[in-house]
């Protein structure tokens, strides 16, 4: 895995001849994105950094639906509002430490964070393990669905590797 970084590099976390890449070039760039995150040599800070970029890109190349080339993974209920910036705090608190516990407030979308944060995880490193708690049943059953993952993130990822039981179509 390369250890792309943000240094002059418009399209981080790919790396900056994105554009230049041949087409399987380009699908084993968004996976190092997305898989940055689990890079063992660097330092927890580099790390938590990678896991915000790496989720921000997973959910807008992944997760939003894009109708010019009729693409809906069907994660969304509505159109997606912008992702906020205390998320990405969170998001690095989460890649920093392996228990966390994270209060916001109501309608701060903490539930579609967790839900990308989920997906992310089980699609890129395979056998992690999540505990996730929450007060009403609707809730869980909604993260439940959420995390059955398109067969089109499930195929593109599946070729590096990852053993089809970490992923449902």
């Amino acid at each position: 895995m390369t250890w792309i970084t943000q240094d002059n590099n418009p399209f981080y976390p790919l790396p900056s001849d994105y554009p230049e890449l041949s087409v399987e070039g380009q699908r084993k760039a968004r996976i190092n994105a997305c898989r940055l995150w689990t890079t063992k040599d660097k330092s927890s800070k580099e790390i938590s950094e990678a896991f915000a970029a790496g989720l921000r890109f997973f959910d807008l190349y992944y997760l939003h639906a894009d109708e010019a080339i009729d693409f809906n993974p069907l994660f969304y209920d509505d159109d997606p509002l912008e992702t906020p910036v205390f998320h990405y705090d969170i998001l690095k608190q989460w890649a920093s430490s392996p228990r966390n516990i994270c209060i916001a407030p109501r309608g701060s979308a903490k539930s579609y964070l967790v839900r990308k944060a989920c997906l992310l995880r089980m699609i890129t490193r395979p056998m992690y393990s999540i505990l996730y708690a929450t007060s009403t049943n609707d809730n869980a059953r909604g993260t439940g669905q959420a995390l059955r993952i398109s067969s089109n993130i499930t195929k593109e990822f599946r070729m590096i590797g990852i053993p089809s039981s970490q992923t449902t179509d």
